[in-house]
Parts: C-alpha cells; sequence; structure tokens
C-alpha cells in the first residue's frame, strides 16, 4: 500500500516534468493561451454575465434603511420615531446590441414590490441622439441633482412618477434637446415628505392612455464648460396633454375648484444648475394649468461637497440646503389639503462612510397656508444608502 502511494505521488511529480521535457514549445504555448483565456474571462466578469440568450447582463442596486420622527399633530401618520426598510431595489442592465440597451428598476419595499422603471435606449443615431422607448421619469427630472432623499415639492408635484412612452434626446456641440410623446399622467395626491399626511396634488404615473390624447414634451437646453472647473446648464421645457374624465373629476372634488369641464392640460418651465470645484447651485421654476386650476412653484439648492483625500473611511461630507415654494390658485380651505399654498425648507448633510455607501441626515421644515391653524409636520430623516 505505501509502496502504491509513493509511486502515485512521484508520478505527480514527475509526469508534468517529463512532459514539458517531451512537449517543450507546445507545452509553453498551451499555457499562454490559458493565461490569455484567464485574463479574457477576468475581464468578462468586470463587464457582466451572459443571459440565456447570451446577452451581456450586468446586475445593481440599492438598500435604504432609515429612522424618521415626525413632529407629532393630530393628524400625523405616524407621529413616533421609527426604523423603516426604506426600499430594496435591483437595477438590471443588458447589452442587447452594440448600441441597444435594456435597463430597469425593481423595488421592493413593505408595502409593495414595483416595477419603477422598464425601458429601452437605442444609442448611436444621427445628430449624436438616442432614443429611449418604455417607462422612466419625464426628462426635467434629471437637472438639477436632487441629492437628497426629500423631492422638492413641484418635483413631487410634477416629476416624481414615471410616465410610458418615448423620448427623442440628442446634442450638437453645448445645445441639447429632448422631445417625448408618451401616456401623460393621472391627477392623484401625494404626501410631500416621508409621512403620508396633509398630500398635495400630484401628476401619477398611468400605464394606460386614459386622457385620448398623448402628453408631448418639448425640452431645450444650453450647456457649457468654461474657464477652470466651471460648467453651466440651462434647460427650458413645456409639456402639453388633455385631462381625462377622472382628471376633471378629480378636479370637481376640490374646494373651490367648481364645475368647469375645460380639458386644456399644461406645465412649462426652467432649470438651471452651475458647478464649480465641488460647489454647486441649482433651481427649477414649474407653471401647472388643469381646466381652470392655475398652480406654480420654484426652489433653490446649494451644496458643498468637502473631500478629506483618498481616505478609505468617510472621505466626504457634503452639507446641502434647499428651500422651495407651491402656490394654488384656490381658497385656503384647512378641511382641505390639496388647496393649500406650501413652502419646504431641506436642510442635510450627506456623509460618505465609504464608497457606495452613506448616511443622508435630513431635516424639513414644512410650512402651509391652510386657512385655518398652523399644523405642526416637519420631519428629521437619517438614512443609511447602500449601493451595489
Amino acid at each position: 500500500m505505501k509502496k502504491t502511494a509513493i509511486f502515485i505521488i512521484l508520478a505527480i511529480i514527475l509526469i508534468p516534468l517529463f512532459s514539458k521535457i517531451a512537449w517543450g514549445d507546445d507545452l509553453l504555448e498551451l499555457e499562454k493561451r490559458v493565461g490569455s483565456i484567464e485574463e479574457k474571462l477576468k475581464k468578462e466578469e468586470k463587464e457582466g454575465i451572459l443571459s440565456f440568450k447570451g446577452k451581456r447582463f450586468k446586475l445593481g442596486g440599492e438598500m435604504e434603511f432609515e429612522y424618521v420622527d415626525t413632529r407629532s399633530d393630530q393628524k400625523i401618520d405616524n407621529p413616533e420615531g421609527h426604523f423603516q426598510v426604506e426600499r430594496f431595489s435591483l437595477i438590471p442592465q443588458i447589452q442587447v446590441a452594440e448600441n441597444i440597451i435594456l435597463e430597469a428598476l425593481l423595488l421592493f419595499s413593505p408595502e409593495k414590490t414595483d416595477v419603477n422603471e422598464t425601458y429601452a435606449v437605442i444609442s448611436g443615431l444621427p445628430l449624436d441622439s438616442f432614443l429611449k422607448l418604455g417607462m422612466d421619469d419625464r426628462f426635467i427630472s434629471e437637472k438639477p441633482n436632487r441629492r437628497t432623499e426629500a423631492y422638492p415639492l413641484i418635483g413631487t408635484a410634477f416629476w416624481r412618477d414615471d410616465e410610458a412612452g418615448i423620448t427623442w434626446s440628442g446634442k450638437h456641440k453645448e445645445f441639447y434637446w429632448n422631445l417625448s410623446l408618451t401616456n401623460g399622467f393621472a391627477l392623484g395626491k401625494k404626501e410631500p415628505s416621508e409621512d403620508k399626511s396633509y398630500q398635495m396634488i400630484q401628476d401619477k404615473r398611468q400605464t394606460s392612455d386614459n386622457n385620448e390624447n398623448k402628453d408631448i414634451g418639448l425640452g431645450l437646453g444650453w450647456k457649457r464648460s468654461f474657464a477652470s472647473n466651471h460648467l453651466i446648464d440651462v434647460h427650458g421645457f413645456g409639456y402639453f396633454a388633455k385631462l381625462s374624465r377622472d382628471d376633471i373629476d378629480f378636479l370637481k372634488k376640490i374646494a373651490g375648484y367648481g364645475s368647469s369641464e375645460v380639458r386644456m392640460s399644461r406645465r412649462y418651465g426652467a432649470s438651471t444648475e452651475y458647478v464649480v470645484n465641488a460647489f454647486s447651485l441649482g433651481g427649477e421654476y414649474i407653471k401647472a394649468e388643469d381646466g381652470t386650476l392655475d398652480r406654480d412653484g420654484w426652489f433653490a439648492q446649494a451644496s458643498y461637497r468637502i473631500s478629506f483625500g483618498k481616505r478609505t473611511f468617510f472621505p466626504s461630507i457634503e452639507p446641502f440646503v434647499r428651500y422651495g415654494r407651491l402656490n394654488i390658485d384656490l381658497p385656503k380651505v384647512f378641511s382641505d389639503t390639496l388647496t393649500w399654498n406650501r413652502e419646504m425648507t431641506t436642510i442635510a448633510l450627506l456623509v460618505d462612510i465609504v464608497k457606495n455607501m452613506k448616511v443622508k441626515i435630513e431635516y424639513y421644515i414644512n410650512d402651509e397656508k391652510t386657512g385655518g391653524n398652523d399644523v405642526k409636520n416637519d420631519e428629521f430623516l437619517a438614512q443609511l444608502e447602500i449601493m451595489f
């Protein structure tokens, strides 16, 4: 038994040696090929994996865990400070062809599971343009960068949800444009921050065309880099559609709206962002007309990113402040929160813990013109965000 074991060990040691002597250059060539294959596999691993159809596939996502505390008020939905898993998301990206990418945003939360976004992007088109087909945010949601967990008031009102349709975007030198044809939105309600109380009018997602007329969106922007690390971006836009029967019925239920059957619906405005080194300043204005209801609002925000070199832990912090307003052209009725004018100040500190992991510490000062007593709905939020 011992002799057999010794023979096997010697064979294992000597066979490769004699093989190398015998095969010489052939074995060296084989080793080079194996090494090349290994390098290729490592490269492909970084770029993604293959789907069942042989398409390049990548997967990312994030987890948001937070503590929320809202000032105690008799109509606050959840007045006690509490921990909650805000959401866990998966973001698959598939390279369908050289110039075609399929992407989605899948959201999982304690309340629901939702296909939030799903679209295909066809790039490399004439005029340095690309098409986006599917369901995604309005193109006005991208600038200026929101940064915080909280949305500005006009963001919640007009571009927080997604719409299904086609968007064509392109650029020429310093100018860029957007043209969209979508199903548009349905009028609904949404809370201005984390707590679900004191809701406001919102453009909510709809997956079918209920308004008998598509929503047409137009955008034209100018973006220029100049001097040293200076960038300015200015973007004007407009959206034009008609109200559905459901939208008109929704408006009629708002105190003071009346019984108008006017179906006109449009939004227009402009946004801007100025960046110099670690300092960022931005803002947006939107005016909306739905039937005989007029709304308008704006916000301005500023932040400064403080970096601490190439540290692994706590490489940077970013103080942030935003102030915004939303005005509604209706008499204020305390019992109907959809008639209220609103102001919101967001004060935040965004802390990078390590790469792709940060803590957002935010405080929202909410002020409403209610037509009656003041309400207490300021909020504090501390959120851990981990991205992968």
